[in-house]
């Protein structure tokens, strides 16, 4: 490299950002690590390293390429997706601005659980690189302002705070629809760096000003945006400040629940939706791009709940491609999810819930397009009726 070429910055200080630099290679050639989660409540996941992003700056006026070699603990032989967002001045590019990163431009190496890519960029740019495609907590309070100042009549509320300090919203929309409709709450995971947040606060925004406007007065909706706030800002997957596994913290009520569950849970019981829809997304690239969770109907204590949940599940799956994953009573897959919401919402309470899986393979658009998709046709196509 010329010597009047000066060396990129790798940044790692942002909400966010979690990646550590494990080694400086060069100029523009980086070996980065991922942090684990690090969960003290769950030890299955102490290790669990899902989740990484880091941000590159190009001092110079022309462009540089990088190099970079990530390191991720479970990596698969295929590898995980990458996805890039260009920043190219101060201003937030925002979330539909991320790229997912070509397939053909990566090298994988199982044996040493490494991700290889060379990326261009650009004179004076600042580049986010990541294995998800991240809206951070700072930028959904945003947002959810912005949406409370167009439009005051909505109720965007907080139902509780976590340990760091940040607010957990929800956003009813159900005001304008007779009591008697069903009531669909649909949230996004506590695994804050998938897509849920993504796709859930699109969903917010179709609903108020896109191309679902028409749904409130169809249904009651009930949104929750962002359950894992602490995680989201600190650049966890799972865990909050205290390093509390949130996706597997809804066991039995106790002082060792988090915080966030117990809020979440609480505010589910004052409202007894008619459903729970659960968003998230898959990294890795030998999954589907789009993928219902559909729950055992034995798990299903009343036959009504069993009659609502079969119709719930099978509009999703209509709605996906195949394989759906099937969470069979009794089975290893199915106890490892006791302790999470959608899990507990059928057991305990018998709601028809699941969790239901995007991809980062896709954009950002084509996901959030397809979360609208299966909004609409819950609203529209499910028969709530008896049989």
């Amino acid at each position: 490299m010329d010597r009047k070429i000066l060396p990129l910055e790798l940044l790692t200080d942002f909400e966010c950002a979690n990646a550590i630099l494990k080694e400086r290679l060069g100029p523009a050639h980086f070996h980065l690590t991922t942090r684990p989660d690090g969960a003290l409540n769950n030890p299955h996941f102490a290790e669990a390293d899902y989740y990484c992003a880091f941000r590159l700056r190009n001092p110079n006026s022309v462009a540089v390429q990088a190099q970079i070699t990530i390191e991720v603990r479970s990596l698969s032989k295929e590898g995980r997706s990458l996805a890039v967002r260009r920043r190219p001045d101060s201003t937030d590019p925002g979330v539909e601005a991320w790229q997912p990163f070509p397939r053909e431009s990566t090298e994988v190496d199982p044996a040493t659980h490494t991700t290889r890519f060379r990326v261009p960029v650009l004179p004076r740019e600042s580049l986010d690189v990541s294995t998800m495609s991240w809206l951070s907590a700072s930028e959904v309070y945003a947002t959810l302002a912005a949406l409370r100042e167009r439009h005051p009549n909505v109720a965007i509320r907080s139902i509780g705070e976590t340990p760091g300090g940040r607010w957990i919203p929800a956003v009813e929309l159900y005001h304008d629809a007779p009591s008697e409709k069903p009531l669909l709450l649909i949230g996004a995971t506590n695994q804050s760096h998938e897509l849920g947040t993504v796709a859930t606060l699109f969903l917010v925004r179709e609903v108020l000003e896109g191309s679902l406007r028409d749904l409130p007065g169809l249904s009651r909706l009930v949104f929750l945006p962002l359950t894992n706030p602490d995680g989201n800002a600190l650049g966890t997957c799972m865990t909050n400040a205290r390093r509390q596994n949130l996706q597997f913290g809804y066991g039995e009520d106790d002082d060792a629940t988090p915080p966030e569950c117990a809020a979440v849970w609480q505010y589910l019981k004052t409202l007894e939706p008619s459903l729970y829809l659960e968003l998230h997304s898959y990294p890795h690239l030998n999954r589907p791009s789009f993928r219902p969770y559909v729950w055992d109907l034995d798990l299903y204590s009343e036959k009504r709940s069993r009659e609502i949940a079969e119709r719930f599940y099978g509009l999703l799956d209509a709605a996906s491609p195949p394989p759906s994953l099937t969470m069979t009573a009794g089975t290893e897959s199915e106890k490892s999810f006791r302790s999470s919401l959608v899990s507990r919402l059928i057991r305990g309470r018998g709601i028809p819930a699941t969790l239901y899986k995007l991809h980062n393979r896709e954009s950002v658009a084509v996901n959030c397009a397809h979360a609208a998709l299966l909004l609409s046709k819950l609203v529209r196509e499910m028969n709530w009726g008896e049989d």
